[in-house]
């Protein structure tokens, strides 16, 4: 088994991905006669869209002024506004003894490459494995051990979820996704689990 990783479904591409049926069912909810059962069932399928893209930007995107472009790219055809999470979080970041820093993220192609203090220096095969129990990684004649670089207070937060699963803290949702520790769906990651049980 590969590594899991948190590229798929991206956040944003959850949220592109209601921009055509929330077009479509606000064209069919227009169309429908006044009055009828079917103008009822068009509003309320369009009332559940609205509310799926509502709680994915109050997740996902921290800016109100964001949030309401992302509504009038649906509405009205606006260019979508930018994103600065990270399509590829890393499936390992790690720093050696003499303190340099590696990371290993998802290519294009399947493979990973590994960057070493910022710079590409490797391609590595798709069918990496990682798995979940920490240890010193040997990458590039060299061992690294597993770091991360999400605040104390995500951190914190994601611990107590997980001790006592309730509503998940969602206001930490960018930081956690961005250091791969959990993926669209507020799941852990693989690297997620390494880290967690580092302590």
């Amino acid at each position: 088994m590969t590594e899991s990783i948190p590229t798929f479904p991206h956040p944003v591409a959850q949220i592109e991905s209601l921009v055509d049926p929330l077009r479509h069912a606000r064209a069919e909810h227009r169309r429908a006669p006044e009055d009828t059962s079917i103008r009822r069932a068009r509003a309320n399928e369009l009332a559940e869209l609205e509310a799926r893209l509502d709680g994915l930007l109050d997740r996902w995107v921290p800016d109100e002024t964001d949030r309401e472009a992302w509504r009038d790219h649906i509405r009205n055809g606006t260019p979508a506004p930018a994103d600065d999470l990270d399509p590829a979080p890393p499936i390992f970041r790690g720093t050696n003894e003499i303190g340099s820093r590696a990371e290993v993220r998802p290519a294009e192609d399947g493979d990973y490459d590994l960057f070493i203090d910022g710079r590409l220096v490797l391609r590595l095969a798709g069918n990496l494995r990682l798995g979940t129990l920490p240890g010193p990684l040997p990458l590039a004649d060299m061992r690294w051990e597993e770091t991360s670089d999400a605040p104390a207070d995500a951190f914190a937060a994601l611990h107590a979820y997980l001790d006592a699963p309730a509503e998940a803290p969602w206001e930490w949702a960018r930081a956690l996704y961005a250091d791969g520790l959990i993926d669209a769906d507020f799941g852990l990651t693989d690297r997620g689990r390494r880290v967690l049980r580092r302590g």
